[in-house]
């Protein structure tokens, strides 16, 4: 089961993020249907149970699409898929509802049972920015070697977007590069079904040295950084912080 720690709101992506705990292609956009799933805390046990039965179950009757799941600190589940584009979203939705008309009897049981144990399910679309992700030469961890992540959450008043993406964000990273920071930052920039406009920063690490991380960061980066948030919140509606696992357990591939 996932940790409990301390935490507010956590992608998905997070940041709907990425099998192998990074985006596949870190140099290429890639577009990613969400399903959240917000679990009654009492529920969260037997929640990850009955998960574990869907993904046995999808693998026996061959659910054509993968996803990758992320437990957050705050009883949210996110069930990641990669798409293509947007028409991909109603092709998913039309193999859906073939799959549950084909096997709608034994599935009925696990929805009941998922009615109960959840306040709500939502889907929504995030795309990974690699222009706007911070990518070090020298990454303090590789992909794959954690399936830990942090994440940030800017809602952006509207109409702010060019000034924070050209400026803000271009200018923190350039800083960063120049201070040899070796932690990386996966952006994902918020879509359908999300408070638009909003961007959401995931970065791998682990539970005991991501605070210590955090802080060497902030000093390597100095006053300047530290300028560059106060006018990044300024254009800020509100903000959002907190962790997530990748779990395997809980994700799918189709069998070949």
């Amino acid at each position: 089961m996932k940790a409990k720690v301390m935490g507010l709101l956590v992608l998905a992506v997070l940041l709907g993020l990425c099998v192998g705990q990074a985006p596949a292609q870190e140099k290429k956009s890639q577009m990613y249907l969400v399903e959240e799933v917000l679990v009654k805390p009492s529920a969260d046990a037997a929640f990850y149970e009955l998960e574990k039965e869907a993904v046995a179950l999808c693998q026996k009757q061959k659910w054509p699409y993968a996803w990758t799941c992320y437990a957050a600190d705050d009883y949210r589940y996110y069930f990641v898929m990669p798409i293509g584009n947007l028409a991909e979203v109603d092709s998913y939705y039309k193999a859906a509802a073939e799959f549950f008309a084909k096997n709608g009897a034994e599935f009925k049981p696990l929805l009941d049972k998922f009615a109960e144990l959840a306040e709500y399910d939502r889907y929504f679309i995030l795309t990974y920015n690699p222009e706007l992700s911070m990518i070090p030469e020298k990454p303090r961890y590789k992909r794959g070697e954690t399936d830990f992540f942090s994440i940030d959450i800017w809602y952006i008043k509207p109409g702010k977007e060019m000034e924070v993406e050209k400026t803000l964000f271009s200018e923190f990273m350039a800083l960063a590069k120049k201070k040899g920071v070796k932690d990386t930052w996966y952006c994902l920039v918020g879509g359908l079904g999300t408070e638009q406009p909003v961007y959401y920063m995931a970065g791998p690490d682990t539970l005991v040295e991501f605070f210590k991380h955090n802080a060497e960061m902030w000093k390597l980066l100095g006053k300047d950084a530290g300028d560059m948030q106060k006018k990044m919140l300024s254009f800020c509606r509100k903000r959002e912080s907190a962790m997530a696992w990748y779990t395997p357990e809980l994700s799918y591939t189709p069998p070949k």
